[in-house]
């Protein structure tokens, strides 16, 4: 893909990186804090740029620039959120934990019910559980995050010398105006605690049965592999017995009798939970903490690329209140731990997270993206009693995904996406400290690490080809990859170049990828890898704006995606379409 002369004339690519890296250093300073939506990472000195006209806008993208703008205001319009307000209180009895539920687990009582209706689940993709593992089993031979990084910078990089933002006089009471629901027309004030949105009470179902799981094998478009699924039942009814043993289910099986009419929760801590991996439990959906903070990341995000584009104080002002909402307030802010993430359900004793639960997190690199851009653009709202309790909050968040059993775990799955989803946290919360080095030693971790396992020579990625769902989870595996290597870009890495053990990158997978047929899954959940690939490595021949030109593929025939404002050329540095082929993998 060429660059115009008109838009790249008069900018070097030394003083980008090196303005970049100011940039965060300088916002570090004050703000050591921090899907729906897929993870992404915007450079936010391609926002800057684009937005004092240093950058033309990407050619035919002003209903997409014009889409985010949208986007932050409905995307507030449920806002602001708390994790308080979940429906179900956690084992810990502290309304602050984050609880969610593990949501590929059935109940497995085999209970004797009047009725009998089961259900095989779902399997479409849920944004709010994409990635639970297939596998409880933790590989040994993790990767240290902090594995030594030679120099990857050589000499001291000059920094972008912005003006220092001082402390504001005043600071908003957050616990006297009374949060209000977001208006496109008002700017919203910190939450008082009888302003947090109410949640609708409902009536408590019975869980469906526990489905058998289905596997696929992925085909190749105009192969003639065949999609292998296969089906059937286990027998669960209703919770209520009939007090006397019976036959059920197929084949004659005997279900258990109970003298007693049990309340459909107590399936929840009485029945054993088994597995079944692309089977969603759409009773997992009856807690709202998890669409809760993909809500809220999402709209934290929308309103920071809003304001900083058009510099509105609204949207600063929406992004801060539902950051500080969320993980700020002393009475309601969530804790900076998740012992109760994708909790797998049985009897007492076994109500405990583990280390997938830190996926519902992943988001996190959103929220942190959206407060670097407020303060490279001078919010006031972000002000330095807000950044002192972000960088408290997130200080004691990242000990935590480095230290616990639970992080531990999450960084050794190294062969599939959680640890790719496990670095995009931790590399944005070293950004968000302004530890540039440790994220720069981290990035190297991964992509020396993690990373060597996870493409092979053909462009194939193993181990999510072998899940239920193999196109989503390849794409969703890419969303990660790509958001690491975004943010490595911004820390004056190439990790576009960075080869596994089989000599495949990034645009290896992609392109594989795009000659897969998805079947029944959603090929639009390639688009915007596809628009980083031609962005990041080039477009020489024309195949991936051919590929995006067909609206079954982009999924966007209006030219709305905000990937077509993102993934422009300009918003990377350290790439091969701007002359850098080597790669920053730094081994031993």
């Amino acid at each position: 893909m060429r660059l115009s002369s008109d838009r790249t004339s008069g900018r070097r690519q030394g003083h980008a990186k090196a303005a970049l890296l100011g940039l965060f250093l300088q916002a570090a300073q004050f703000l050591p804090f921090a899907r729906a939506d897929g993870n992404d990472w915007v450079s936010p000195l391609y926002i800057e740029r684009l937005s004092n006209g240093q950058y033309a806008p990407p050619p035919n993208s002003s209903a997409a620039r014009q889409q985010i703008i949208n986007s932050a205001t409905w995307s507030a319009a449920d806002g602001p959120w708390s994790v308080t307000n979940s429906k179900v209180m956690p084992p810990s009895k502290n309304n602050r934990d984050y609880l969610s539920w593990a949501p590929y687990w059935w109940p497995d009582c085999n209970w004797c019910g009047q009725n009998s209706a089961q259900s095989d689940g779902m399997e479409g993709v849920d944004p709010q559980y994409p990635g639970e593992d297939a596998s409880t089993t933790t590989k040994k031979g993790a990767t240290t995050i902090l594995n030594p990084l030679p120099s990857v910078l050589g000499s001291a990089t000059p920094l972008l010398s912005l003006p220092p933002l001082l402390p504001r006089d005043r600071v908003r009471d957050a616990h006297v105006n009374t949060a209000r629901k977001i208006r496109s027309h008002s700017s919203p004030t910190a939450a008082h605690p009888s302003g947090f949105r109410r949640v609708r009470s409902s009536a408590i179902t019975p869980t469906p049965a526990l489905p058998n799981s289905s596997s696929s094998a992925p085909r190749k478009r105009g192969g003639s592999n065949t999609i292998y699924a296969g089906n059937g039942h286990d027998n669960f009814g209703d919770a209520k017995n009939s007090g006397k043993a019976a036959s059920g289910g197929e084949g004659g099986s005997k279900c258990t009798p109970s003298r007693t009419s049990v309340a459909p929760t107590a399936t929840w801590t009485v029945c054993p939970y088994k597995q079944r991996d692309g089977k969603l439990n759409p009773d997992v959906r009856w807690l709202n903490n998890t669409k809760d903070v993909v809500s809220m990341a999402n709209s934290v995000f929308w309103n920071g690329v809003a304001f900083g584009l058009t510099n509105q104080t609204v949207n600063a002002e929406r992004a801060t209140t539902f950051i500080y909402n969320w993980f700020l307030d002393p009475r309601k802010g969530v804790n900076p731990e998740l012992p109760y993430g994708q909790v797998i359900r049985g009897p007492p004793g076994d109500q405990e997270g583990g280390y997938t639960g830190i996926i519902d997190w992943r988001m996190l690199m959103k929220v942190v993206n959206a407060v670097v851009i407020l303060r490279s653009r001078g919010a006031e709202s972000w002000n330095a009693v807000i950044a002192a309790a972000a960088n408290s909050w997130a200080s004691k968040y990242l000990d935590w995904l480095l230290t616990s059993k639970a992080g531990k775990e999450m960084a050794a799955k190294g062969s599939n996406n959680h640890a790719s989803f496990y670095y995009n946290q931790v590399i944005a919360l070293y950004i968000l400290q302004g530890d540039i080095p440790s994220a720069q030693k981290a990035t190297n971790a991964f992509f020396t690490g993690a990373f060597m396992k996870q493409i092979i020579a053909s462009g194939e990625q193993p181990f999510e080809a072998a899940r239920t769902r193999p196109f989503h989870y390849r794409c969703f595996n890419l969303e990660a990859l790509i958001a690491n290597a975004k943010m490595a870009d911004n820390l004056a890495l190439n990790m576009w170049s960075a080869r596994t053990d089989k000599g495949a990158t990034i645009q290896t997978a992609v392109d594989f990828a795009m000659t897969l047929d998805p079947g029944d899954e959603d090929v639009t959940e390639l688009a915007p890898h596809v628009a980083v690939v031609a962005a990041a490595y080039g477009d020489p021949s024309g195949k991936y704006a051919r590929w995006l030109a067909n609206a079954k593929n982009s999924g966007d025939p209006e030219r709305k995606a905000a990937w077509r404002v993102f993934n422009d050329p300009l918003a990377f540095y350290s790439s091969p379409a701007r002359g850098n082929n080597k790669s920053s993998q730094k081994f031993g």
